[in-house]
């Protein structure tokens, strides 16, 4: 599995990945539920994760793909720059359950808010089957 973590250039995208449907993503078992036990892990601080819940609720994040063939989640989360950030969670092979990269293209780069944004709108979606809306991306 390779997954391309550069930036996404100027005017251009990164590499997106295809999803099947959430709920045969939830069902087949490849993503694990997601738990608040299970985004504190992944993200480097108690500040981070209260930012990135209230990142979720203000509806900062869109365009969520949940791929259970790659155990891969992202997202667009848009943070105080002027393009969103892309979040890409993702789980092991061996162990599903096993958050293996939280990865975010912020200047941070892993395990931060914008990733406890994503996870938290991953967890909405999977256990009530919510609508996360795409963002309008900057010009």
């Amino acid at each position: 599995l390779k997954i391309d973590h550069s930036p996404a250039r100027q005017g251009g995208s990164r590499r997106r990945v295809t999803t099947e449907p959430i709920t045969l993503a939830y069902l087949h078992g490849m993503i694990p539920r997601i738990t608040d036990s299970l985004i504190h892990d992944a993200i480097q601080t108690e500040n981070m994760v209260r930012a990135g819940r209230a990142y979720w609720q203000q509806g900062r994040v869109g365009d969520l793909e949940i791929d259970s063939e790659l155990n891969v989640i992202s997202a667009y989360v848009k943070g105080s720059a002027r393009q969103p950030y892309e979040v890409t969670m993702i789980f092991g092979e061996d162990n599903p359950d096993a958050l293996v990269e939280a990865d975010c293209s912020c200047p941070v780069g892993y395990g931060c808010k914008h990733g406890a944004a994503v996870l938290y709108a991953a967890m909405a979606e999977l256990s009530l089957g919510g609508h996360v809306p795409a963002i309008q991306l900057a010009d």
